[in-house]
């Protein structure tokens, strides 16, 4: 069986040259064709060298192949002699990049997060699901913008905005320089669901022109009952003692006027915040 140099050399009419040594000229297609002078003796490894100090393309987002007969892919341990190139010939170069995917399952609406090169195929994302998450390649389709993947599209070919890279905390700073409003003091909400700060806006499935609440940040306050239980409230830094008494009644059943809440030997005050009374993450007793 022939092998993939001796097809690639049976592809292109290869002249007499005096020596290995001899240098030819090379035209490598980006998006503009780059001369190059390389010696047959290279390795494609040494082109992409040169590319990456020519055009700042790292190598390991380059993928060269021929421009003619099937453009076979040229590897970088192999010589240029050996991948049939000659004087004059034209490679191309496409370039890629690694890129975060996630991934919506229903109906728990849980999301998977893949890192993988641009260049690769959807049919190659699948088995790796299947390996991470257990959930068999055939059960499933994936859908982008509404429309069904084919399994033979590359994540390059689908066009996928990178603007959602930006975490729930990076929207806040913004809104911190325009407003002045502390961002730890504030929580974004997309609908119900409270956004992390560690989290990215693509996790989310948040995208161009959606829309997010920001609600003042929500902290956990102890209070303990006559009993000597000890239960968890979550409130809002801006609201008021009142607001503690009626979640208190929620979970004590005890009403809102027969309650005294006391901090620090002090009976608190019914109109104060919680911030006022620096309460935030504090130990308060229900008599």
């Amino acid at each position: 069986m022939e092998s993939v140099t001796e097809r690639r050399k049976a592809n292109c009419t290869i002249p007499h040259l005096s020596s290995p040594e001899e240098e030819i000229n090379l035209y490598v297609k980006v998006k503009k064709t780059i001369a190059m002078k390389v010696k047959r003796t290279e390795t494609v490894k040494y082109l992409k060298v040169m590319l990456s100090e020519k055009e700042g393309i790292s190598e390991d987002h380059q993928l060269l192949s021929r421009n003619d007969h099937g453009g076979f892919p040229l590897y970088a341990s192999e010589s240029i002699m050996d991948c049939g190139i000659v004087n004059n010939c034209t490679i191309r170069l496409k370039e890629f990049s690694w890129k975060k995917l996630y991934f919506k399952t229903p109906p728990n609406e849980k999301t998977i997060e893949l890192e993988v090169k641009t260049s690769t195929s959807f049919h190659w994302i699948k088995p790796i699901i299947q390996e991470t998450e257990g959930i068999r390649s055939d059960d499933y389709s994936l859908y982008y913008a509404g429309n069904l993947i084919s399994y033979l599209r590359t994540v390059a070919s689908l066009h996928i905005e990178g603007k959602c890279r930006s975490s729930p905390l990076d929207v806040k700073k913004i809104v911190e320089g325009i407003t002045n409003l502390p961002s730890k003091d504030w929580d974004l909400f997309k609908g119900r669901t409270r956004l992390q700060n560690v989290k990215t806006l693509a996790y989310y499935g948040i995208g161009e022109n959606d829309t997010l609440k920001m609600l003042p940040a929500v902290y956990c306050i102890f209070l303990r009952t006559p009993t000597g239980e000890t239960i968890t409230l979550e409130v809002m830094q801006m609201g008021t003692i009142h607001d503690v008494k009626e979640k208190a009644f929620l979970k004590t059943d005890v009403p809102v006027d027969h309650q005294e809440l006391m901090f620090g030997g002090r009976e608190l005050r019914m109109i104060r915040t919680l911030v006022f009374t620096a309460l935030m993450q504090s130990l308060l007793s229900i008599s």
